[in-house]
């Protein structure tokens, strides 16, 4: 059960620039791993999906990017950002004049990351938790879908329910870096951007988000089937064998127990990331020994350093005749002074004595 998404939020996350719409800000993890496992903790399940609301993914960094180079195409209008995860492209949408902005997600913790990204960013977003496939698109001028081709059969669906929209004349834009469901046809291509990321967010981290519409109602230049299925291939031959692997495994043998697919394939993710996180922790352990190596020198060189020379005294300032005059006065003042005293105690020894 959530108690404070929000505290959980701030708690767990630092807040960011995107890196590629650095005009935007927004409450982000560091690594996916820590932040899974304490969302699984909060929620008190497990093989939960990722926190997609924690990070910048590589198709809504593009889908921003484009809205906020193209501010006409929401100028003044009603934008729903769907699936939007931390709320990125309904942000940029705002700031690039749209009337409204909803953000639709289910996640849980989305309402929370999203009032706290517009709140950072200055900007105003409305939030729905329900699920917009269940029914017929809403009644808004833009719909943007940044990174919802990544698995079956959501890219179904959410292709079906698109191509609805976009029927009824909606506007819609999609930000996606050729994940292997992302449609091979029916896109127009606005623009192709690098934006950076990793291994742990992405399968192929040098794949380059792509920011198509559905149909051709003021597209630059057509998505040709032959191009998606061209950085379709390089995603495939970079996690063929993985792909492959797990696709044999979920075959269960003859008289062996069921076996979820979509549990083992959570479950072969969060050993992967298990893995990445281990070689994180074995690359900052090294740059400590390092970082105590290099100290250790340092030492040994200032140990091995000869010692400065000591410089004698420089002589005696010479002073003037007036301070030497005032010092003889004053020592010879002092020498009277001294001689008072012998006398008198010479004179009270030499007293007669009865």
């Amino acid at each position: 059960m959530i108690s404070d998404p929000t505290a959980f939020i701030l708690a767990n996350t630092r807040l960011q620039v995107v890196p590629h719409a650095p005009e935007i800000s927004l409450w982000l993890a560091d690594e996916v791993t820590p932040i899974w496992r304490l969302t699984e903790e909060e929620l008190g399940e497990m093989g939960l999906p990722p926190p997609f609301w924690a990070f910048a993914w590589a198709g809504g960094q593009g889908l921003a990017r484009w809205l906020l180079d193209n501010p006409a195409e929401v100028a003044g209008k009603r934008v729903l950002d769907l699936a939007a995860g931390s709320g990125l492209v309904g942000v940029a949408a705002m700031q690039a004049g749209a009337a409204s902005a909803l953000c639709a997600d289910i996640d849980p913790f989305c309402g929370a990351a999203v009032a706290l990204n517009a709140a950072a960013n200055g900007v105003t977003l409305e939030f729905t938790d329900a699920d917009l496939l269940e029914g017929p698109p809403p009644d808004v001028d833009v719909i943007c879908a940044g990174d919802v081709f990544y698995e079956q059969p959501m890219a179904g669906r959410v292709l079906a329910w698109l191509t609805q929209a976009a029927g009824q004349g909606t506007r819609v834009l999609v930000g996606d870096p050729l994940r292997t469901y992302f449609p091979k046809e029916g896109f127009d291509l606005l623009a192709e951007y690098a934006v950076p990321t990793t291994r742990e967010l992405e399968d192929d981290p040098d794949a380059r988000p792509l920011t198509a519409t559905l149909g051709g109602r003021g597209s630059r230049r057509h998505l040709h089937p032959m191009t998606a299925l061209r950085a379709l291939v390089v995603l495939t031959l970079f996690a063929a064998t993985p792909a492959v692997a797990q696709a044999q495994t979920w075959q269960p043998r003859a008289g062996a127990p069921a076996i979820d697919p979509g549990r083992y394939q959570a479950d072969q993710h969060r050993l992967e990331m298990e893995r990445l996180r281990l070689q994180a922790e074995q690359r900052e352990t090294f740059a400590r020994q390092l970082e105590i190596e290099a100290r250790l020198n340092r030492q040994r060189l200032e140990a091995a350093r000869p010692p400065e020379p000591v410089q004698p005294p420089g002589p005696r300032p010479l002073r003037s005749p007036e301070e030497e005059r005032a010092l003889r006065l004053s020592a010879s003042g002092r020498r009277a002074a001294t001689a008072s005293d012998v006398g008198q105690i010479d004179a009270w020894l030499d007293r007669p004595r009865d």
